[in-house]
């Protein structure tokens, strides 16, 4: 929604309806009560410091609140009682550095709960209990370094869980098991240097994995080599640790992995690899064996060399990036059993020659000069 010069008059705000209320910046309380008719209601940048108990008891009838850019310090623990009818709630850049257990209690319907940009610091145990209908929980850009290990169990129709950019530094394997219904899961850019083994095996909708920009650390004895469904690679310093963790991801179809994705998928580091200060462990992958990628980027590495049976298994390959490798030849026919294939990206290599890498013309997007859009 864009609130354009926000004034606190619906009328007066672009895009606002007779649903929504907005106030901006002159407004340094919550209004007793609102119209009747108002079911969303917007506090941008408002000069309040603390949401009290009850503030919208005169109000059942909310779907939506949100506080955006506030000086907020705290929430009071029944702020949001008696609004039985709430779906989502948004509290984004604020100087909130925790939040009181009980916060979120006798919301029964709350579909979308939006924390980032704040300064919480830890997730207490019991916090988010009895949100058994919530489906997408946001909480990165925030300072939480750590979790109590069952603050997700009542999450049970979770889809979308945002953790990234915090100062997390380890996750047990327990910690994700009740959320059956996950589909997205976002950790990148945290200090967790080692990923549990078989922390993903009870995610059976698992569609993303973000865990680029991590301090994973690398494989000395048993690289993982078996079905990772997709593996997105960005420019990060790599590191991997020696486990199992990524061993049953049966039906995930997008994990990002930073650029050390290459090695962790295509067999562990070569001999003489540098994986703390290299951009990647392997400049040469041998196999990628998940048959049912759609999307495949491995952008951002060191590639110099792909074999010409690389993506034989790939049949329902769609999209494919390869920029910003090393790459100056590509073997004759390597596409060739890609029959779903539509885009390929090869900018920032060193190709010569573009004409014998396919049978029958090439696919529909070629990008060779220009960045791609991978949608990460």
């Amino acid at each position: 929604m864009s609130f354009g010069r926000v004034t606190g008059k619906c009328s007066e705000t672009p895009h606002c309806t007779e649903h929504q209320e907005v106030y901006s910046s002159f407004v340094t309380e919550i209004p007793a009560t609102l119209k009747a008719v108002v079911t969303e209601v917007y506090f941008v940048g408002s000069e309040i410091s603390t949401i009290p108990n009850r503030a919208f008891v005169n109000s059942p009838q909310l779907e939506r609140v949100e506080f955006l850019h506030m000086p907020i310090v705290s929430m009071e623990t029944h702020a949001f009682e008696g609004l039985d009818n709430l779906m989502i709630i948004e509290i984004s850049d604020t100087n909130l550095t925790s939040l009181p257990l009980g916060l979120f209690q006798n919301l029964p319907i709350l579909q979308k709960l939006v924390l980032k940009l704040n300064k919480i610091q830890k997730l207490e145990r019991g916090l988010f209990d009895g949100l058994r209908k919530l489906k997408e929980l946001y909480l990165h850009v925030n300072q939480i370094a750590s979790i109590d290990e069952d603050i997700f169990d009542q999450l049970d129709n979770l889809t979308s869980l945002h953790l990234a950019k915090n100062r997390i530094t380890s996750i047990s394997t327990a910690l994700f098991t009740k959320l059956r219904k996950l589909q997205k899961l976002r950790l990148y850019d945290n200090l967790i240097s080692t990923i549990p083994s078989g922390i993903f095996n009870d995610l059976p909708d698992l569609k993303e994995i973000g865990l680029q920009e991590e301090q994973l650390t690398c494989p000395t004895t048993r690289p993982i080599t078996t079905t990772l469904p997709l593996a997105t690679a960005t420019d990060t310093k790599p590191q991997w640790s020696n486990n199992r963790s990524f061993m049953d991801l049966g039906v995930c179809v997008y994990v990002l992995l930073s650029a050390f994705a290459v090695d962790t998928v295509f067999g562990g580091c070569p001999d003489g690899c540098k994986c703390v200060t290299e951009r990647s462990c392997a400049k040469t992958p041998q196999s990628f064996r998940a048959s049912y990628l759609e999307e495949l980027s491995l952008q951002d590495n060191q590639i110099e060399h792909l074999p010409g049976h690389v993506f034989s298994s790939q049949q329902k390959l769609k999209k494919l990036y390869l920029s910003n490798n090393c790459l100056s030849l590509l073997p004759q026919g390597i596409f060739l059993n890609l029959p779903n294939l539509v885009q390929i990206s090869l900018f920032e290599n060193q190709l010569r020659s573009l004409s014998s890498f396919w049978s029958h013309g090439p696919p529909g997007t070629l990008a060779v000069g220009k960045p791609a859009e991978t949608g990460t």
